[in-house]
């Protein structure tokens, strides 16, 4: 519906005072200065990336196009692959093509659907900062939908979590994550465990004018002093770190915690919070 491409069922779409059409009101269904970049990249697969980008720009005069390609594939880090075709070049360079044809023509908005998640760790976390970076300096407003709330958090400047079609929550990464309005919320944005009013005086001690909080495994740690008295359920190793899961002796009540160090099954630990 943002691309133009689909009618919404209400309500209007409007970009810089004016209305974005879907396909019954326009012949040729689309915004000129929106672009959408599908998962499947959609590039021609038997011409080079160069020529991929000059075929964005086939109606601007001769010069303009050869400056303007030059400029996306340094500005895209694509110059040491321009001649070769999308088939002979990796998933991240794939979508930085893309991304390079979207922007070939003035831009407003670039949307993208599931940027990363055709890739490796390592290649993803590249095209994030290059993502990031290419535009800014295009200035362009990006709007991505993702199902990875380490992506949604690490790039967003502002994160929409949605549920049915519906805006449940609309702020900063951070304020979604330390402040979640409910537990949906809380559980799409990573690990997460409610703990009400009460309980947290009878755990940790500590009072709290909420009468419900969602604490995360990094705000458990453990300690010697006073604090919940957890019997340990299972170690999984995360690369940098270990995640334990617990259950609070008295209650049976599940919580996680992030450990340094790994922990044996059915060990008696004491874990204090941090706000």
């Amino acid at each position: 519906m943002l691309a133009g491409l689909l009618e919404p069922s209400s309500g209007k779409i409007i970009l810089n005072s004016q209305n974005v059409y879907g396909p019954s009101s326009k012949l040729v269904a689309g915004h000129d200065n929106i672009k959408l970049i599908h998962q499947s990249y959609n590039l021609q697969p038997n011409i080079s990336v160069e020529e991929n980008i000059k075929y964005h720009l086939r109606f601007f005069n001769q010069d303009y196009k050869l400056k303007r390609t030059e400029y996306l594939l340094d500005l895209c880090h694509l110059i040491d692959f321009k001649n070769k075709l999308p088939r002979q070049i990796s998933g991240g360079e794939q979508q930085r093509t893309a991304i390079a044809c979207a922007i070939s023509t003035p831009t407003d908005i670039l949307l993208l659907d599931e940027p990363f998640s055709n890739l490796d760790v390592f290649n993803s976390e590249i095209l994030k900062t290059q993502m990031v970076n290419i535009t800014k300096k295009e200035k362009i407003h990006t709007i991505f939908v993702t199902h990875d709330a380490e992506d949604a958090l690490s790039v967003s400047s502002h994160l929409a979590v949605i549920k049915k079609g519906e805006i449940i929550q609309f702020d900063t990464p951070k304020n979604v994550y330390r402040e979640p309005k409910n537990e949906y919320v809380a559980q799409i944005t990573g690990f997460s465990m409610a703990f009400k009013q009460k309980e947290l005086k009878d755990y940790f001690g500590i009072e709290i004018e909420k009468k419900l909080v969602f604490l995360r495994p990094e705000q458990l740690f453990l300690t010697d002093k006073i604090g919940a008295t957890v019997i340990s359920k299972s170690c999984s190793f995360r690369g940098g770190y270990y995640l334990i899961s617990c259950v609070i002796e008295s209650t049976k009540k599940k919580i996680f915690f992030y450990s340094q160090k790994e922990i044996n099954e059915n060990e008696k630990l004491i874990l204090s919070c941090k706000f």
